[in-house]
């Protein structure tokens, strides 16, 4: 392929035009080339000579020129030229003259590079949802002799184009067939860009049910698109600055390549078959494939709020993949209280917690296998807390995931680490039996044992008969209780008060804490101002409590 240019100067200026030798080329602005990948089609008479008169405007001679090359799939019909490996199309080449701003495309090379190629695939590649446009555009830089030897290279090179789906958007990153994307919100089709089909057919996107996206015959499946992987549309559409979607508003289509979003993904294998009908984007064959799936693959969460005994909760099917629930603890009236909240959305649950990403969200059996005595609580990626408020996610299922039990297990596993937790099923309070005996029966047993709000507490008496002022401790009662007020003897109350804070409606963290109080039971005839500095209540978590208690028995304490 060649290009010649003949012009004709008045002979006083035959000094303006002077060729250095035969290869020499030079580029006039504005020239074009069109081929074809039919040969039949090319006509290449019409290429290779114009006669223009020559002006200032037209012709921009330079020794390095700029080139557009236009590519453009040939769809309407032209149906029957396609074959297994071949896709007709037209690629258009303009000459852009000197000037860089003439480039009409971001996608660009510059001198010296041979890349064109590569840059024509990502160019392909730059689409969103809503583009519709199938012609894609690189521009670049040559030296004007080199531009012919690169033209031909990059005809030659896509003129077997077996690595393009027959579809009306070209895609070369898929070899399965033609996707079609619909937005359950909005009931529209639109197309899938070739980066999310990448990392579809890669299997790296969540999606449900379970598909083979390389099995033959339409294939469907709900898939969650993740903001990250939208985020490159969104920028696009800041520098838009309107809508590109004919019916919505410039803040909804913003707000959906913003956020994580849920949609269904339908592929199909028949030729030019994801083409929008008439230039209208809703497709109704694929908006029932997908009602059709979410009735059979229904994802089910608890919706709703349950406080205590007082239960408001339903079942809803939503287009979402996750579901959460939430635990706050509060105080009312002396009682501590459960308020659980249900939702099939992950808006809360990420608020406060921006690590915690929709990946690390496990399933209904992934709770039950995961959440054991052997579980510390920064392994358990699902779940989060604070001072009040405990949270987990988990991935929407038949059955709602979202239940209260697994937000109580994850509070009985954030409240005690593994080893305490196992000391406390192992031994529990381990009391002393000879001060004991009575409430070693009733606090050993197995569900009570198990009980995560179960304390223990000690009391010791200081002898005030020291010697130099220093006192031995002695136990004299030990027992357990429960934080209610209907379990509480004439010691625990102490303790019941310490760990819990009812202005604040917050649970003491600390595992242990000692208080000196008024043995108010005693028959001594000492003054309770002395027995107020002799007796010491020791209120501790279950799994902790024997080894504070041998602590405190071991040790001296001086009497002011």
């Amino acid at each position: 392929m060649e290009m010649f240019f003949h012009c004709v100067y008045d002979p006083k200026e035959s000094h303006l035009f002077f060729a250095p030798d035969p290869k020499y080329f030079e580029c006039p602005r504005n020239e074009r080339v069109t081929l074809y990948s039919i040969p039949s089609w090319n006509k290449l008479k019409n290429n290779t000579y114009t006669i223009r008169p020559i002006s200032e405007k037209f012709f921009e001679f330079n020794d390095d020129c700029y080139i557009s090359v236009l590519f453009t799939p040939l769809l309407q019909g032209k149906k029957k030229y396609w074959n297994n490996t071949n896709v007709p199309f037209e690629m258009n080449m303009a000459l852009m003259g000197k000037a860089k701003d003439n480039c009409p495309t971001k996608h660009f090379i510059g001198k010296g590079s041979s890349n064109f190629y590569e840059t024509m695939i990502k160019a392909m590649e730059d689409t969103c949802p809503w583009d519709q446009s199938v012609s894609y555009t690189i521009c670049f830089e040559l030296p004007a002799q080199e531009i012919m030897k690169n033209w031909g290279q990059l005809y030659l090179k896509l003129i077997n184009l077996f690595f393009f789906d027959q579809c009306h958007y070209q895609s070369p990153t898929s070899k399965y067939g033609c996707y079609i994307i619909v937005d359950p919100k909005v009931k529209k089709a639109f197309r899938l860009p070739p980066k999310w089909v990448q990392k579809l057919e890669n299997d790296e996107l969540i999606i449900s049910p379970k598909v083979d996206w390389c099995k033959k015959g339409i294939s469907s499946a709900f898939v969650y698109f993740t903001a990250e992987l939208k985020k490159d549309c969104l920028e696009k559409l800041y520098q838009m600055g309107k809508s590109p979607i004919p019916g919505f508003t410039y803040e909804n289509v913003t707000n959906y390549f913003a956020f994580n979003t849920k949609s269904f993904v339908a592929k199909c294998e028949k030729t030019y078959c994801d083409v929008p009908p008439s230039g209208d984007w809703t497709e109704p064959i694929w908006i029932t494939e997908m009602e059709e799936l979410n009735h059979k693959n229904r994802l089910n969460c608890s919706v709703g709020i349950h406080y205590n005994s007082i239960a408001d909760v339903k079942t809803e099917n939503p287009w979402t993949f996750f579901c959460s629930v939430e635990l706050t603890v509060y105080f009312e009236h002396g009682q501590k209280l459960r308020k659980y909240t249900f939702s099939n959305n992950l808006t809360t649950f990420l608020a406060s917690n921006k690590e915690v990403t929709p990946e690390h969200c496990w399933t209904s059996d992934e709770f039950s296998v995961k959440m054991n005595d052997n579980t510390d609580k920064q392994d358990v990626t699902s779940c989060y807390h604070d001072e009040k408020t405990y949270k987990c996610c988990c991935r929407a299922s038949k059955e709602p995931c979202n239940i209260a039990a697994i937000i109580d297990r994850y509070q009985e596993i954030a409240q005690i680490d593994k080893s305490e937790r196992k000391r406390q099923i192992e031994h529990g309070c381990d009391f002393k039996t000879q001060v004991s005996t009575t409430t070693t029966e009733t606090c050993s047993k197995d569900f009570v044992r198990n009980d995560l709000e179960m304390r223990c507490y000690g009391v010791f008496r200081i002898s005030t008969t020291a010697m130099n002022n220093r006192g031995k401790p002695t136990l004299e009662k030990e027992n357990c209780y429960w934080p209610h007020p209907q379990y509480h003897d004439e010691y625990s109350i102490f303790c019941s008060n310490q760990f819990f804070d009812n202005d604040d409606n917050n649970i003491v963290v600390g595992k242990c804490f000692t208080s000196f109080v008024n043995d108010f039971t005693s028959k001594s005839n000492s003054t309770k101002e002395k027995k107020f500095d002799r007796t010491l209540i020791l209120c501790c978590n279950t799994g902790v409590y024997p080894n504070k208690r041998e602590s405190i028995l071991s040790r001296s304490f001086v009497l002011l």
